[in-house]
């Protein structure tokens, strides 16, 4: 007997549907079974077999994400959409960097206009429309921040070709240096100022941790002599 004529039972849409998540499901734990075995294996080409199919499996699966996501963004009129922040624009034309695209690539991959590529790398001095994640005020951690990006953006990049590039930048750097940053974990964002309060709820004081953490204002009124005639003739 062939395929096609073997019957079709009754609700067969329904039943491919829920067929559909169960065959995945199984080639899910197969899949994981397989991992496994290769990485309790004596062969070191076996093991690195199984996690450059690991690798390829769960880049696949970002793939998917990211399309199935995409299309739904892409439903929403461009007017609509909400405005990267500018520290996402920095993030945008670093990825644009590392990737090697052009201002159409770029902004296909974004589901921006191309005009608006150009207008952000035209502006790049700008700082209320590009900026860095975390202002760095200091030089060696601003060289922290360049190191962590290259890592991130570039991962093959080792401890020793970075330095490579410090030094055509003119910079020396060694490559332990450039190893601890990059073990280093980058803050967030600045932390808050602490600010303590008395039991009544007054505050007393404010630690800052960081050059131009804090910033105080203090008003004075001198009183002269015009003032006070002015006060006594109303």
């Amino acid at each position: 007997m062939n395929a096609k004529d073997i019957p079709l039972p009754k609700d067969w849409p329904n039943l491919i549907r829920r067929a559909m998540i169960h065959a995945v499901s199984l080639a899910h734990f197969d899949i994981i079974c397989a991992w496994s075995r290769t990485a309790d294996s004596d062969i070191q080409t076996v093991r690195l077999k199984g996690e450059i199919d690991k690798l390829q499996t769960e880049l696949a699966l970002k793939e998917n994400q990211l399309r199935i996501v995409s299309l739904r963004f892409s439903r929403v009129p461009a007017k609509n959409r909400p405005h990267y922040l500018p520290t996402e624009r920095m993030e945008i034309l670093n990825h644009k960097a590392a990737c090697g695209w052009n201002l159409k690539q770029a902004a296909e991959a974004f589901q921006i206009s191309v005009e608006t590529i150009a207008a952000w790398l035209k502006r790049i001095d700008d700082d209320s429309l590009i900026k860095i994640p975390i202002p760095w005020n200091r030089y060696p951690a601003y060289l922290q921040y360049v190191t962590q990006q290259l890592k991130s953006l570039v991962p093959r990049l080792g401890k020793k070709k970075i330095a490579e590039y410090f030094t055509r930048s003119g910079l020396y750097l060694a490559a332990t240096t450039v190893g601890r940053y990059i073990k280093n974990e980058p803050p967030d964002k600045p932390p808050e100022p602490e600010v303590e309060q008395s039991a009544d709820g007054e505050l007393r004081a404010i630690k800052s941790k960081h050059p131009g953490h804090t910033w105080t204002v203090d008003l004075t009124v001198v009183r002269n002599w015009w003032w006070i005639m002015d006060f006594m003739a109303a």
